[in-house]
């Protein structure tokens, strides 16, 4: 947890121009603590809490209480390049108003060891509908592979499936399907944990 929201503080980004929204549903360790005492230092630090509803539930509570321009979702066991989200947020994102905007990421394992979590090459810079991109290849079934624009979102009454594990792939796939523009920017954000037992 401490890793994960870190990285995002590290970015150094004002504190107006994003929130950090942290789902707890039913842990049964101290994640709830300690992200209510993390809450209590980071002002956009926002902490809600769902029981037993699943990924899909966690992330439409999140969805409920969002209030920024683009939606990402972080797994709390990844990490995010804290240079670059810095970029990202402060630079690029003003320049666009896509429904869906991807990025480039990868696997690392606890040594810090990276790998590439695919081999697709993407479409950058170009826009395009979500449909024309999917004729191309399918979306990678990851949601943190992308942001949402909130709007968009909210107009196609996108949500997640809850209490289902395959929650994801049904989000992606209606998000894509809807998308009437989406871009993918050359920018490396994201570092995907694969190796944690627990995970």
């Amino acid at each position: 947890i401490n890793r994960c929201i870190d990285s995002i503080l590290a970015a150094n980004i004002s504190e107006g121009a994003y929130e950090i929204i942290a789902i707890d549903d039913s842990s049964t360790d101290s994640t709830y603590s300690i992200l209510t005492d993390l809450s209590k230092e980071i002002s956009q630090l926002k902490v809600y809490r769902r029981q037993k509803s699943g990924p899909g539930g966690a992330r439409n509570l999140g969805l409920n209480y969002a209030k920024g321009r683009y939606i990402m979702f972080v797994d709390i066991d990844d990490h995010l390049n804290s240079k670059n989200l810095k970029h990202f947020v402060d630079t690029l994102l003003p320049m666009y108003e896509q429904d869906i905007i991807g990025f480039d990421y990868l696997k690392v394992d606890e040594e810090g060891n990276e790998l590439e979590v695919t081999k697709n090459i993407f479409p950058y810079c170009r826009e395009m509908s979500g449909a024309e991109y999917m004729n191309m290849q399918a979306p990678q079934s990851v949601l943190w592979g992308y942001v949402y624009r909130r709007k968009f979102l909210l107009e196609k009454a996108i949500k997640f499936i809850e209490k289902n594990i395959h929650d994801n792939e049904y989000f992606l796939i209606k998000s894509f399907c809807m998308a009437e523009t989406i871009t993918f920017i050359p920018i490396l954000l994201y570092y995907y944990h694969y190796a944690i037992p627990t995970s």
